[in-house]
């Protein structure tokens, strides 16, 4: 059997979160008789899917942390992963991050090392400052970027756009990825549907739902401005939130503030969320940025409208049943209630798409591993 071509994923952790999330959905799909897939990761301190990638034979690599002061930080994990790659010999480096400084550190010691193409992966467009200076650095790093990977790939347009010059987006070196899923797994079911609305006691209430983290990006402190004023119109309405996070507390106590708390629920952290998705009658996704947000993919394929924030790409639209709010309350009020009445004059169905399916984009990606590493057909 020929030799595998063996790749290392480069991603700040193995705990959950939507970059890791991204991975391992391509993790379990890649064909591990062709393609040999260990990590480098940059913090230990959360290892959901650590015995995982154990089991399936890959090796998982720990750059520790020696400074507080992020610059010599950075240095340090750049020389760190410079020595993994003179010692380790890969083929290909795939780095994946939201921001510069988490792709710098695989990057740019990727490009120094001999024999190793290198992948950049951007999976969010981050928070611009709008600044002069600002724009400034950017525009330095996206030089770097663009300089040093042999490949860059984004979850949208826009996220490339943040990261990489205009003239490597039209080199040829440079692709969307799409954040794929099994489709399969998130088609509506009514077992599901009825399974979690006993659980969660959520009756014949409108459910308005989201899954994600909860943290200041998701936005979900804003949704509770949004549900006090949808209440006045729809009194039998709820905000169903799958997820945990720091701000658990924020949106729980902004809830009773606003004297609607028994119009949320908190269904915390969960290891299946596709089981959640049947049980509600619109997604929201509030989000002040996102790279490209793949829940909304998955709510789509459960046959979920959308109301989401104009900083949600555009691409995600997959149905046309996704509406983009700016954030006016008075707007996100009169978009769910528009949604609303649509449930309840159609029937819900499942939607397929093979673009955003992880078995198709699986195989593209192997492609372009076996392409960087000079391989034709394994």
């Amino acid at each position: 059997m020929s030799e595998k071509v063996r790749v290392l994923e480069s991603v700040n952790s193995l705990g959950l979160g939507g970059n890791v999330i991204f991975v391992m959905n391509f993790f379990r799909k890649i064909d591990k008789e062709k393609f040999q897939v260990d990590f480098v990761i940059y913090d230990d301190s959360k290892m959901d899917y650590y015995d995982e990638v154990k089991k399936a034979g890959s090796r998982v690599f720990v750059i520790k942390k020696k400074y507080g002061n992020k610059l010599l930080q950075l240095f340090s994990q750049m020389n760190q992963v410079r020595k993994l790659l003179k010692k380790e010999k890969y083929d290909v480096i795939h780095c994946h991050s939201c921001s510069f400084i988490g792709l710098f550190r695989g990057v740019v010691p990727g490009h120094f090392s001999k024999g190793i193409k290198v992948i950049s992966h951007g999976h969010n467009p981050g928070r611009p400052k709008n600044t002069k200076l600002d724009n400034i650095v950017r525009g330095i790093f996206k030089s770097i970027l663009s300089k040093c990977a042999d490949m860059g790939f984004a979850c949208s347009d826009e996220s490339g756009a943040s990261k990489y010059t205009s003239k490597f987006m039209n080199s040829g070196k440079y692709s969307v990825i799409n954040n794929a899923i099994e489709t399969e797994k998130f088609r509506y079911s009514p077992a599901n549907r009825e399974e979690i609305r006993a659980k969660y006691n959520l009756g014949d209430k409108f459910v308005i739902g989201s899954i994600g983290r909860l943290e200041e990006q998701k936005n979900y402190l804003y949704m509770i401005d949004v549900l006090a004023e949808y209440v006045k119109i729809n009194k039998n309405a709820c905000l169903f939130l799958v997820g945990d996070g720091s701000q658990r507390e924020q949106i729980v106590n902004k809830a009773k503030e606003k004297g609607i708390e028994n119009h949320l629920v908190m269904a915390g952290r969960t290891d299946t969320p596709e089981i959640f998705y049947s049980a509600m009658d619109v997604f929201v996704l509030p989000s002040i940025f996102e790279g490209f947000g793949f829940v909304n993919i998955e709510a789509q394929v459960s046959g979920l409208p959308c109301v989401v924030s104009t900083a949600v790409p555009r691409e995600i639209n997959i149905s046309d049943r996704v509406y983009f709010i700016d954030f006016n309350v008075d707007e996100w009020c009169t978009a769910l209630e528009k949604v609303r009445k649509s449930v309840e004059s159609s029937e819900r169905k499942s939607i397929g798409t093979e673009k955003y399916d992880i078995n198709n984009e699986c195989r593209r990606l192997e492609a372009f591993y076996s392409t960087l590493a000079g391989v034709k057909e394994r």
